[in-house]
């Protein structure tokens, strides 16, 4: 979705927002919360499905009543457990406002026309459905802007889906059936992204390295980094907005890499 207010003025970026006091302290219910909130979407868990992962389904909200009350007045089980925690990414140290937040997936069955949220065209500009791989097409060709925390999560499910695709079922489309298989084989703990900048070429370039990297100072129990290693993003920026980012890896071997 294009959100106008922020950090992300004007940049396409995920569903989302901060645990709140109602989500005590449950950072699923903030997530499906937040989803309600900004878009217009609640995801219940899919009927007749209880093998892994389990599916969910969205529903369009009418009406303003909050989340709470939705909840209370529409009784079931909940799809907390239903979403697939994706990716974790941790704001750099040297930023006055960081952030801890967590990626999640939820899986849907196939479905020829996708349900449309709504949005306030407020803070929230409009919204729509990309794959990653039109989202990456689309901020290459400069109609919409993604941040870092949004194009490496694309980039990553990319190669994920691909490298799981090409090399065990030898199919260049991903369906349904190998989604299902690639999400039973996801880490219930993804590795946090907690960047760190290592230089800055320009007012308009610099870079960020993430664990693994010759130059990455281990903030958790993360990968040993190799002499020589590069995991970094280089940024090139235009009015004050990525222009364009490449991923750069050497000597370093992705966790994606083992699915």
């Amino acid at each position: 979705m294009a959100r106008d207010g922020s950090q992300f003025l004007n940049a396409h970026v995920f569903p989302g927002g901060q645990v709140e006091a109602s989500d005590n302290g449950n950072i699923r219910r903030a997530a499906l919360r937040e989803l309600y909130e900004e878009v217009r979407l609640h995801l219940k868990p899919a009927a007749n499905i209880t093998e892994p992962p389990r599916r969910v389904t969205p529903q369009a909200i009418n009406g303003d009543i909050t989340f709470s009350r939705f909840v209370e007045e529409n009784q079931g089980p909940s799809a907390e457990e239903s979403l697939i925690q994706y990716a974790r990414w941790i704001t750099p140290k040297m930023m006055p406002k960081r952030f801890d937040t967590h990626f999640f997936l939820g899986l849907c069955s196939e479905a020829d026309n996708p349900v449309d949220g709504s949005v306030d065209g407020q803070e929230i500009k409009s919204l729509a459905w990309l794959t990653p791989a039109e989202a990456l097409s689309q901020f290459s060709n400069g109609k919409i802007t993604l941040f870092p925390p949004q194009w490496y999560p694309q980039f990553d499910a990319i190669s994920k889906i691909f490298r799981y695709i090409l090399t065990d079922l030898n199919k260049h489309t991903p369906t349904l059936s190998s989604l299902i298989s690639l999400c039973n084989r996801l880490p219930t703990s993804p590795q946090p992204m907690a960047p760190q900048g290592i230089r800055v070429q320009d007012k308009d370039t610099f870079s960020m390295c993430f664990y693994g990297d010759e130059s990455y100072k281990p903030t958790f129990e993360e990968p040993q980094s190799r002499p020589g290693g590069r995991h970094r993003l280089n940024v090139q920026m235009q009015s004050g907005r990525p222009k364009q980012i490449t991923l750069e890896i050497t000597n370093f071997e992705l966790p994606s890499s083992k699915l």
